[in-house]
């Protein structure tokens, strides 16, 4: 695998995710090196957008979880993704967006298993609220991709989720976290 750490380039970054009405991101236009991306979102501003899913799940469910059918071209491409997920409203637009950029460059069978979305609990080993408790945050290929282990993507599939605005956990300083990728909601709020 190419080294996830090599130079950035935000700029081509910043240039291809600003063009929002394009429907994919050609493959020839994908960085072959990592680059930099939107800041995460901190609790606060994310308590702020969504509420507080811990303390009121059933408010924050009717107001903001959608049961996504997984469009057909997505299911054929990519067969380990359930036929509905329950996602947050918000990310529904660009996952699909994304997804259909892997497909288009023919990294989508980098995706072997889809291990989850919308769960209501913290962080794994920490007391803070977990991304997957407001559903803007997919874990992919877990047993490739563990917590604190080796991260097995490549960089430009990674790069594709970058360049449509998802945090990679295999870009976490601190804790690497291969298999997850969080929506910035960079647009939505």
């Amino acid at each position: 695998m190419e080294d996830i750490n090599e130079v950035s380039d935000l700029g081509l970054a910043a240039g291809l995710a600003a063009n929002s009405n394009t429907a994919i991101i050609a493959a020839d236009v994908i960085p072959k090196v990592a680059f930099n991306h939107p800041a995460m979102k901190t609790a606060a501003q994310l308590l702020a957008r969504y509420g507080n899913p811990v303390k009121n799940p059933k408010d924050f469910t009717a107001k903001w979880i959608i049961f996504w059918e997984v469009p057909q071209d997505i299911r054929k491409a990519i067969p380990c993704l359930p036929f509905h997920i329950e996602i947050n409203k918000d990310i529904q637009v660009p996952l699909e967006k994304t997804l259909r950029a892997l497909i288009a460059a023919g990294l989508h069978t980098e995706i072997k298993k889809w291990d989850g979305c919308f769960v209501i609990r913290n962080q794994v080993g920490a007391t803070s609220i977990s991304r997957h408790s407001w559903a803007i945050a997919w874990d992919l290929n877990a047993l490739l991709n563990p917590l604190k282990g080796k991260v097995s993507w490549t960089v430009a599939f990674l790069n594709i989720w970058r360049i449509n605005l998802w945090i990679c956990g295999a870009d976490f300083h601190s804790r690497i976290d291969g298999m997850h990728f969080e929506w910035t909601a960079a647009t939505a709020f």
